[in-house]
C-alpha cells in the first residue's frame, strides 16, 4: 500500500470519527462554534509546538506569500460554511441519510474536477472503484425514506449545496500542491485563520442568541480533547495527501461516512434496514479496489 493512500485512509477514520462527535453536539445541544474555535486554536498551537520542536518554525512563518494567503482565507471560509451548513443539516436529517448522499455528490464534482481542470488520470480500477461509490449511496434515496425523513427532496437541495461547497474547500489544498507552495505552512496559516473566523462566528452568535450560552458549553473536557485531536490528525494527513491524485483522494476520505452511519445505528438508534447494509459492504469494496 502506498504511504499517500495510508494518509487518505487515515483521514477518513479521524475525520468520520469528527463527524460523529458534531452528531454528539448536535444530539447534546453543545455549542458547536465554540468546539470549532477551540478546534482551531489548539490545532494551531499544537502544530508551532511540533515546528518549534522541528527547528522548521520560523522557516515555515516566512514561507507565507500573498497567494498561500489567499488559498489558505479561501480554503478555510468554504470550510466553515460547509461546517454550518452540515450543522444545519443534522438538526432536520437522519445521519444515515445526509451522509451518503452529501458523499456521493461530491465525489462527482471532485473527479470532473481532477480530471478537467487539474488534468490527472485514472486507471480502469481506479475509475471502477469511484464509480461504485458514487453510485451504491443512491440506493439510500427509496420512498420508505422519504416517508421516515420529512421534507427530503428539500434538504436534498440544501445537502448539493454543502457538497459544492465543501469541494471548493478540499480544491485550495491540491492547489497549493500544484504550485508548490509549502504545505505546512498552508496548514498553519489555515488553523490561524480558523480561529479568527470562528471566534467572528462565535461573536454573531452570541449577539444574534438570546439563549443562555452557559448550557450550551457544558460538555466534558476530554470530549472536547478527543474531538480536537481528530480535527488535527484529519487535516494534517488529508491535505497531505493532497499531493497525489485529487479524485481518489477526495474518494477514499469519503470513505469517512461510514463511520458516524454505523455509531449513530449503534448508540442512536437511527433508522437501519437490510439495504444500507449492503449500501457499508459494497463501500467496502470500493476501498479494495483502490488498494
Amino acid at each position: 500500500m502506498e504511504f499517500w493512500i495510508l494518509y487518505a485512509l487515515l483521514s477518513a477514520i479521524l475525520v468520520g470519527l469528527a463527524n460523529f462527535g458534531v452528531k454528539i453536539i448536535v444530539e447534546k445541544k453543545y455549542d458547536i462554534n465554540l468546539f470549532y474555535l477551540y478546534a482551531n486554536a489548539i490545532s494551531f498551537l499544537l502544530f508551532s509546538w511540533i515546528l518549534l520542536f522541528q527547528w522548521k518554525l520560523y522557516e515555515v512563518i516566512s514561507n507565507a506569500s500573498t497567494f498561500l494567503i489567499i488559498l489558505t482565507t479561501i480554503n478555510i471560509s468554504f470550510l466553515s460554511l460547509s461546517i454550518i451548513t452540515r450543522w444545519i443539516s443534522l438538526r432536520s436529517i437522519d445521519t444515515v441519510i445526509f451522509y451518503p448522499i452529501y458523499k456521493t455528490i461530491s465525489p462527482i464534482i471532485i473527479t470532473l474536477i481532477s480530471l478537467f481542470l487539474f488534468q490527472e488520470s485514472l486507471n480502469p480500477r481506479e475509475a471502477l472503484g469511484i464509480w461504485v461509490w458514487v453510485f451504491v449511496p443512491l440506493l439510500l434515496i427509496t420512498r420508505t425514506e422519504n416517508k421516515i425523513q420529512k421534507n427530503l427532496s428539500k434538504w436534498l437541495i440544501f445537502i448539493a449545496i454543502t457538497a459544492g461547497v465543501s469541494v471548493i474547500a478540499s480544491s485550495m489544498p491540491k492547489i497549493a500542491h500544484v504550485y508548490n507552495l509549502d504545505i505546512d505552512t498552508f496548514l498553519l496559516y489555515g488553523f490561524l485563520i480558523g480561529t479568527i473566523l470562528s471566534q467572528a462566528i462565535l461573536f454573531f452568535q452570541k449577539q444574534q442568541d438570546n439563549t443562555n450560552s452557559e448550557e450550551k458549553q457544558k460538555a466534558p473536557l476530554y470530549f472536547w480533547c478527543i474531538l480536537w485531536l481528530l480535527h488535527f490528525g484529519g487535516m494534517y494527513f488529508f491535505i497531505h495527501a493532497m499531493a497525489w491524485n485529487l479524485a481518489i483522494v477526495f474518494t477514499l476520505q469519503s470513505f469517512s461516512i461510514l463511520i458516524p452511519i454505523i455509531l449513530s445505528i449503534l448508540f442512536y438508534g437511527e433508522h437501519f434496514n437490510f439495504k444500507k447494509g449492503i449500501v457499508i459492504a459494497l463501500s467496502i469494496v470500493s476501498i479494495l479496489l483502490f488498494i
